[in-house]
């Protein structure tokens, strides 16, 4: 039989349990993982987050002696999961966007108060105002908005873009 990755869904809790099977197929759902954001890793996040399909790279593991793969960690820079390919392991990828706003849900910030992985994830977001990714879902546009529109948002965009008004580039 084949391992495949179909879709990485909100934590339901929980242990590893087989939610279809038949003679054809076995689905298993894996709980437990969390994806957590790095300020180091932004550059991965951005080359994800602007690729034509963003997604969630879930690096893939056979214990030795075992027949069935798992899923190992789970990771949102294109970077990162670079690494680990390099490094020998097998990783999968799955569609971030509609995740990512099935697990935002009615949260207003990513950890419940607004806090640098939000000023992080908005950051790589934002980015994509060239495409209708965003705007797809409602969720995560209003999640941006919400974002955008803080303090603490504004002021870390004008003191980045400081040097840019300060020092425009050369014709």
């Amino acid at each position: 039989h084949r391992w495949q990755l179909f879709a990485v869904v909100p934590d339901m809790g929980g242990k590893p349990r087989t939610i279809v099977e038949t003679p054809s197929r076995v689905q298993r759902l894996f709980p437990g993982f969390e994806v957590t954001l790095f300020p180091d890793e932004s550059e991965g996040y951005y080359l994800n987050s602007s690729s034509e399909t963003p997604s969630v790279f879930v690096s893939i593991r056979t214990d030795e002696g075992e027949a069935d793969p798992y899923p190992f960690q789970a990771t949102l820079s294109y970077n990162e999961a670079a690494r680990w390919m390099d490094g020998g392991e097998k990783v999968e990828r799955a569609v971030a966007w509609p995740e990512l706003a099935a697990w935002l849900g009615d949260r207003e910030y990513l950890e419940g108060r607004y806090t640098a992985a939000d000023l992080l994830m908005v950051t790589v977001l934002r980015n994509l105002r060239h495409t209708d990714l965003v705007a797809q879902y409602p969720t995560i546009k209003a999640y941006c908005e919400r974002c955008e529109a803080r303090p603490a948002f504004q002021k870390a965009l004008r003191d980045q873009m400081a040097d840019f008004v300060e020092q425009p580039p050369a014709a």
